[in-house]
């Protein structure tokens, strides 16, 4: 089959179209990404292929941003499995725009960039260890004037507040973190 595909010449006139399509596909979510995620995040410029490459914040997690996206209907692959052996890969993730169509691509990156943006609104950090969110909790008390102790972990967990993304009030408007604990 593929003999024939190449010798009967259909190769040389399907990969000009093919490429005119992921072209305009591969501009249109980067455009989308543009316009919907955060600055701490970034991603590369193809210049040819199906995917486009994302890089969360260090501390984020892609697998557990998948989750929230997979509950808003938006898929896309974790980095991790195409670095085997490497252990500083947990914050990438690869999109795919061949095969969807062009709105589910703009639909799909402005769910995708909220989510990203919910997760690491604050220095775009995924806090996924409880004592990485006591620290930070101690922290947050600290940096916005809360007098007495400094919040605990245990009295947000026990009136609901984990996980999820979160919104505490402060002298300077609201702090907001993103905890899997």
């Amino acid at each position: 089959a593929v003999y024939e595909a190449v010798h009967n010449g259909f190769l040389e006139q399907h990969l000009p179209k093919v490429r005119d399509i992921y072209q305009k596909k591969c501009a249109i979510m980067l455009d989308a990404m543009d316009k919907n995620f955060p600055d701490t995040a970034q991603w590369t410029r193809p210049e040819g292929g199906m995917f486009i490459w994302v890089t969360l914040p260090e501390h984020g997690v892609a697998t557990a941003l998948l989750q929230k996206a997979i509950e808003n209907l938006v898929a896309f692959v974790p980095g991790k499995p195409f670095y085997p052996g490497k252990a500083v890969t947990r914050n990438t993730l690869r999109l795919s725009f061949a095969t969807v169509p062009e709105e589910k691509i703009r639909e799909g990156i402005a769910i995708l960039g909220k989510l990203i943006k919910e997760a690491c609104c604050l220095f775009g950090r995924l806090w996924t260890q409880t004592d990485g969110l006591r620290l930070f909790m101690r922290w947050l008390g600290q940096r916005c004037g809360f007098q007495g102790p400094p919040i605990q972990f245990s009295a947000l967990q026990a009136h609901g507040h984990v996980p999820g993304v979160h919104r505490i009030p402060c002298g300077r408007g609201y702090a907001c973190f993103y905890s899997m604990a």
